[in-house]
């Protein structure tokens, strides 16, 4: 198993976090956890992405005292998506479409919202991404919880099953989601190194904004002499020499681009940087060769 699409999630608070980084390593990619988070954080996060299911969406739980404007802060009336009620003793007590979310009262409890036969299957039922496709489209429901002995285990959507038929999860060799976590340059490296590893992580990143210097080269130094049976990323860079020198040093994967994004704030800050596709060509050219 690994990864089935070409597509990674930025260590940056304003693009990954676990719900991200779950959902993405369920169809295919993977997501890697900002450096910058304090280390019981990354800690917590991880085990939580490693605790998720494979096979059905993580599911936004509430109680059924709560409001629609609670679950409307969490998630957009759209459809295909909802939320799911459980009682004090965590029980399942119903389930609701996120675009019924849009037509009640902001201060209307959610269990009121609840009515008929509740949107769910039983997790035996749902065996396969086309089984439950096919359930979802019989019962005529975008949205349903699945359950294990009276307790949600995850949601499903008509179009999260089909999309399972199509990209398969990354996960590791033990059935679980995969997911990466950076950490900088300086500081405790291996002590941070090593409780990533315990937590779960699958990626180290070492990451900074220029990484051809000598400290990213003590860095993967550093975290290759652990023993760490994990690949290591590095970077950025967007030089032949740089990849000479972080493969070298260690690095199974190269890690790309200084200054090239509009969002991008490197070259205003430092006046360093170059186009991404010239970075791309040299680099990945030279890391062929080796």
């Amino acid at each position: 198993s690994g990864a089935h699409i070409p597509l990674v999630s930025a260590n940056m608070n304003s693009v990954t976090g676990p719900r991200l980084a779950a959902t993405l390593a369920r169809r295919g990619g993977l997501s890697v956890l900002p450096q910058d988070l304090h280390l019981e954080e990354l800690d917590s996060a991880i085990r939580w992405v490693k605790a998720q299911p494979v096979a059905f969406d993580t599911p936004h739980v509430f109680s059924p005292e709560a409001t629609a404007a609670d679950a409307l802060l969490v998630l957009p009336p759209t459809a295909g998506h909802g939320i799911v009620l459980e009682d004090a003793e965590g029980g399942f007590a119903g389930a609701i479409p996120a675009e019924r979310l849009a037509t009640a009262l902001p201060d209307a409890r959610l269990g009121d919202l609840v009515h008929g036969d509740p949107a769910s299957f039983d997790q035996e039922d749902v065996d396969s991404p086309r089984r439950a496709f096919d359930l979802m489209t019989e019962a005529g429901l975008e949205f349903a919880a699945v359950l294990a002995e009276g307790r949600t285990v995850g949601t499903l959507s008509r179009r999260g099953a089909l999309r399972s038929t199509i990209y398969p999860p990354n996960v590791d060799r033990d059935g679980r989601l995969r997911v990466a976590a950076a950490l900088g340059i300086n500081g405790d490296l291996e002590a941070k190194a090593t409780a990533l590893i315990a937590a779960g992580a699958d990626l180290l990143v070492i990451d900074t904004a220029h990484g051809h210097q000598e400290g990213m080269i003590r860095a993967i130094r550093t975290l290759r002499g652990l023993g760490l049976d994990v690949p290591i990323a590095a970077g950025n860079i967007v030089t032949a020499d740089g990849v000479g020198d972080l493969v070298d040093a260690g690095a199974d994967i190269l890690k790309v681009g200084v200054g090239p994004g509009a969002m991008c704030t490197t070259r205003m800050m430092t006046a360093v940087g170059r186009p991404q596709f010239s970075a791309v060509l040299e680099t990945a050219e030279a890391a062929r060769a080796l």
